[in-house]
């Protein structure tokens, strides 16, 4: 084997710290459009923490996935795509506006702005059956501004595990299996 120096290694399981779900001021990475299997259309954003205490926490992270969202924007989910650009152009007074923007609709205008994003917990169960969570999701721009204000709530923590029923928590159970009296 190798001589190599084993103490500087990351053991696997130990990248990035999962933030707490609620928002945060993000500068959008880099953007990509898609097709989905379904015929529509949306656009995956990479991002970073831009402001705070967490700023540039994704700096080394080299898989996207972990710090990604999407953002269909045909069909019905155009009106919830509009209020996306809506806070992209309320974070970036002077960069960005709609109605320039869509003259040419290239998502790569996006890339270096910075607007704010309100994340939830989520659980689900994966491809292999097995459950995860929990994992950052992407629920809302807001405007950049509205996050330093502190004007957000946490979002309840979204369930889609696989016997779950999509149940929506609002939070954790308070109470443990040590709770009750033991009945021997």
């Amino acid at each position: 084997m190798k001589i190599m120096n084993w103490v500087e290694v990351a053991p696997a399981g130990a990248g990035v710290d999962k933030l707490d779900a609620g928002a945060y001021v993000i500068r959008i990475k880099s953007a990509s459009d898609h097709v989905a299997h379904n015929g529509g259309s949306y656009l995956t954003f990479v991002y970073d923490i831009a402001e705070g205490e967490h700023a540039n926490h994704y700096a080394a992270e080299s898989r996207d996935y972990t710090h990604s969202f999407n953002r269909t924007y045909t069909g019905n989910a155009a009106s919830f795509f509009r209020a996306f650009l809506d806070a992209v152009e309320a974070s970036n007074p002077g960069r960005f506006n709609i109605e320039a923007w869509q003259r040419t609709c290239d998502e790569h205008a996006f890339e270096g702005l910075v607007v704010g994003a309100l994340f939830r917990d989520r659980y689900y169960t994966n491809n292999n059956g097995k459950d995860v969570g929990p994992v950052l999701d992407f629920v809302r721009a807001l405007s950049a501004q509205d996050v330093r204000d502190g004007n957000w709530t946490v979002p309840p923590v979204k369930d889609d595990r696989d016997g779950s029923g999509g149940a929506e928590q609002t939070q954790a159970p308070t109470s443990g299996v040590y709770d009750a009296d033991i009945p021997f």
